[in-house]
């Protein structure tokens, strides 16, 4: 009994420990960079033409390109993303704010 007892501890602190280390997906898609504001960077997925807000982006992708400026404007990009999701809260929210975590300009020479 005592060893029944053990093993379920054990299993439900491995199930535990294995949500509270969830990682989150990475989506990618291939967008259109179309602007800034206070409220984050927007994209124009060319998949489906719908708009996409990124309320942050990681450091080391506008190091790559600097969005803050108009060069990269009406640009084509691989945008890799998260969901964040809500502090206190393990499981984003699909509508929840998204982060841009990598970046990649595609060249458009590629396409002719």
């Amino acid at each position: 009994m005592k060893n029944v007892v053990i093993t379920l501890l054990f299993l439900m602190i491995s199930i535990s420990a294995t949500k509270a280390q969830e990682v989150h997906k990475t989506t990618i898609i291939i967008a259109t960079y179309s602007g800034n504001s206070t409220d984050g960077y927007y994209f124009t997925n060319d998949l489906d033409q719908k708009d996409i807000q990124f309320a942050k982006i990681e450091p080391e992708a506008l190091e790559k390109y600097d969005l803050n400026s108009s060069t990269y404007l009406n640009k084509t990009f691989r945008v890799a993303y998260i969901i964040e999701p809500e502090p206190g809260n393990t499981n984003p929210d699909p509508k929840g704010p998204k982060k841009i975590i990598d970046l990649t300009l595609i060249n458009e020479a590629d396409d002719e």
